[in-house]
């Protein structure tokens, strides 16, 4: 097991269900894979590979923190692509405070799950849009206003981006 600095090797076997005797032509990668990263949040990607004759490579990445939703009683940690890390954070450091949105679901592991007022779709389309364009230092999403959206970079430049659609033409 290489790679997390956050989980031990023991930690990851166990999330993972494997252990010394389980046969490698009979596991499924994938689905190995899919069990670290939803039952340890802050592992961004697994990627699990045979190694013959009698040995397996857990190769991981670990997750960052770069989104928090404010719930009143602490924060809601993300990645960029709204996967849960912590649910009951008392601070945030590096991370970009999105308000306006209520989340209905924010399972640690799992992809959180916006109000109708925003799709967590729409939403990570425009964070992965922003990191394409190399626009870093966003600290703050503003959803107050679905029809007027506001990002705050670096705490001062404030770029107005009214709706979401078509957020990645309007960046570019």
């Amino acid at each position: 097991v290489t790679g997390s600095e956050r989980y031990s090797e023991k930690t990851v076997l166990t999330a993972a269900e494997l252990s010394t005797g389980d046969s490698i032509l009979l596991m499924n990668p994938a689905a190995l894979a899919h069990k670290i990263e939803s039952k340890l949040p802050y592992i961004e990607k697994a990627e699990i590979k045979r190694s013959w004759p009698d040995g397996v490579n857990v190769m991981l990445t670990d997750a960052v923190p770069s989104l928090a939703v404010d719930t009143g009683e602490g924060y809601v940690l993300m990645n960029n692509s709204c996967k849960v890390l912590d649910d009951d954070a008392v601070a945030i450091t590096e991370s970009a405070l999105i308000r306006g949105v209520k989340l209905i679901d924010a399972v640690p592991g799992a992809t959180a799950q916006f109000d109708e007022n925003v799709s967590t779709e729409s939403f990570v389309k425009l964070c992965k849009a922003f990191e394409e364009h190399g626009i870093t230092g966003i600290t703050e999403y503003n959803l107050t206003s679905v029809s007027s959206i506001k990002v705050i970079i670096d705490y001062r430049v404030e770029v107005q981006l009214g709706t979401l659609a078509g957020a990645p033409e309007k960046l570019a």
